[in-house]
């Protein structure tokens, strides 16, 4: 089980590392290094960016008990393709996994097919925290043959603070009883 695990590690460390679209949290991307916090009343602004990835289809999603759900309502796609390329809900599980919606974005530019996509090329999905709890976000990218992650992104959901001081009121009632 551990070469499985350690195979498993380098095979992401490999995958990442060729990557080349990121998700975007609030504006700021790629933000791996720090922790993402949202109250269970808050949402936040999902978004993908490139740095040179091929033209295609992709699609953001996150885990099936995820605490969160996606609102694509207001998804904004500057990325210039002709006609207008516009998000839509899939509602065929194609990942298993996820949780219903899973968005598809076609990023295709007919006019320009061998460009590399650069910059935002979606923003404005809204996270909207239903519960506390770890929500995990994924960006896939499909290649005509098989789905491959591009990007996680983990958002830390916590208690508000009433919820937190209930539950470290009733930590301090069990602890005085024994």
């Amino acid at each position: 089980m551990r070469h499985i695990s350690i195979l498993i590690a380098i095979l992401s460390f490999a995958i990442s590392a060729n990557a080349a679209m990121f998700i975007s949290v609030d504006g700021q991307s790629n933000p791996a290094d720090t922790s993402v916090l949202l109250l269970p009343s808050e949402t936040l602004s999902l978004g993908i960016i490139s740095n040179g990835s091929s033209q295609g289809m992709y699609f953001l999603g996150i885990t099936e008990f995820s605490p969160a759900s996606l609102d694509i309502g207001s998804v904004i796609v500057p990325y210039p393709g002709e006609p207008p390329i516009e998000p839509y809900p899939v509602w065929d599980p194609i990942i298993p996994g996820l949780k219903l919606p899973i968005i598809e974005f076609d990023f295709f530019n007919p006019a320009l097919p061998d460009v590399p996509l650069m910059g935002l090329l979606a923003d404005n999905v809204i996270l909207h925290a239903d519960n506390y709890g770890d929500t995990l976000v994924m960006l896939y990218g499909w290649d005509d043959i098989n789905l491959f992650v591009m990007d996680t992104q983990v958002i830390h959901q916590l208690p508000e603070p009433g919820t937190i001081a209930l539950l470290g009121f009733g930590a301090m009632l069990l602890k005085r009883r024994r």
